[in-house]
């Protein structure tokens, strides 16, 4: 049996931007540049509490407040590390957006627009994670507290 092979042809549909939905891009992309730069700036504040941190090791300590020093440094590790993914995320979607609507080219304001997308899927999915982590610490704060 032969097989048949069938083409389908995608029909190309152009959309053009209004000079006000340009403009409104614009000035979304250049504010997420801004995030991005401060993304940056957090997660070289919250290394700079890591070295703090492991500077402040060199006196003597009880065991609770190395136990805590060192959750926090973990967790600020772990926060710098989002920020900094967050921040990679956030400049190039809008490096991407700024410049297809710069050089009015489709492909770099379809991958901006990807970009941003997947900057969405990912905050949500971490503030998904966080309520539920807020939720747990929440519960496990008031049933502590009623078994004293």
């Amino acid at each position: 049996m032969e097989e048949n092979n069938i083409s389908q042809t995608e029909t190309v549909q152009t959309i053009e931007l209004t000079p006000t939905v340009k403009e409104d891009i614009t000035v979304s992309a250049k504010w997420g540049r801004f995030f991005a730069i401060l993304l940056y700036v957090l997660a070289v504040v919250m290394l700079g509490v890591i070295i703090f941190l492991a500077v402040g090791k060199t006196e003597e300590y009880d065991a609770v407040s190395t136990v805590l020093s060192t959750v926090t440094a973990v967790l600020c590790f772990i926060g710098a590390v989002i920020y900094v993914v967050f921040g990679y995320l956030l400049w190039k979607t809008t490096q991407n957006t700024l410049k297809g609507l710069e050089k009015n080219n489709q492909d770099l304001l379809a991958a901006g627009m990807h970009g941003l997308k997947r900057f969405m899927q990912l905050a949500g999915i971490i503030t998904v994670v966080m309520l539920f982590v807020y939720f747990i610490t929440i519960v496990a704060s008031v049933l502590i507290g009623l078994a004293m």
